[in-house]
C-alpha cells in the first residue's frame, strides 16, 4: 500500500513538473512544483480521524513569511490541505518526507508571524519518501489567514531547512 501511494504520489509530481512555469508570479504557496497538490485520489481516501476539516474558499491572501529553505519534491511534500482551503481544528495534514531521525516539524502562523502552534510529527525512519498524517489542534475566534509550514531542523545546527509553506484559512 505504501508503495502505491509512493508511487502515485510520485507520478503526480512528474505531470505537476511537466506542466511547466508561467512567470506569472503569483505563485503564492512559495514552493517548488509538486510540493503542494490538489485534492487526495482515490487512493488517498480520508481516514477516520480525518472528518470533513477542509472546505473550498475564496483566495486566500498569502500570509507566509519568507522561505528560509524550500523543500524539493525528493525531501518533503504535503498533499494536504492545499493552498486556499478554509479548514478547523483538528487539520489533519499528510504528505510525504524524508524525516531526519523520522521527525519533523509543523507550525502556523498568522499573518503578523505569530505562531498559533508548534508540534512535531512523526514518519518511518529511512532514507526514502515516508508517509504521514499529523492532526494539528488550533484555535482562533474568526477566519484567520494562515501560513501552515511543514519543515525539518538541521542536524548540524538546528536551523530550519526543507520548508513548504502552505497558505490556508483557518476557522473558528
Amino acid at each position: 500500500m505504501k508503495m502505491l501511494l509512493l508511487l502515485l504520489t510520485m507520478t503526480a509530481v512528474a505531470a505537476f513538473a511537466a506542466c511547466g512555469d508561467d512567470d506569472d508570479d503569483t505563485d503564492v504557496t512559495q514552493t517548488p512544483a509538486g510540493s503542494v497538490t490538489g485534492a487526495p485520489t482515490a487512493s488517498e481516501s480520508p481516514s477516520a480521524t480525518d472528518e470533513v476539516t477542509a472546505t473550498p474558499g475564496p483566495t486566500v491572501t498569502n500570509v507566509c513569511p519568507e522561505n528560509p529553505d524550500s523543500a524539493t519534491p525528493d525531501e518533503l511534500i504535503v498533499n494536504s490541505p492545499s493552498a486556499g482551503l478554509q479548514v478547523s481544528s483538528p487539520l489533519v495534514v499528510q504528505g510525504l518526507a524524508t524525516a531526519f531521525e523520522a521527525v519533523f516539524h509543523i507550525t502556523i502562523v498568522d499573518a503578523e508571524g505569530n505562531e498559533i502552534t508548534d508540534q512535531p510529527g512523526m514518519t518511518e525512519e529511512g532514507q526514502v519518501l515516508a508517509p504521514y498524517e499529523e492532526p494539528v489542534a488550533f484555535e482562533v475566534t474568526e477566519a484567520t489567514d494562515a501560513c501552515l509550514e511543514v519543515y525539518m531542523l538541521s542536524a548540524m545546527d538546528g536551523s530550519v531547512i526543507n520548508m513548504v509553506q502552505v497558505p490556508i484559512v483557518l476557522l473558528p
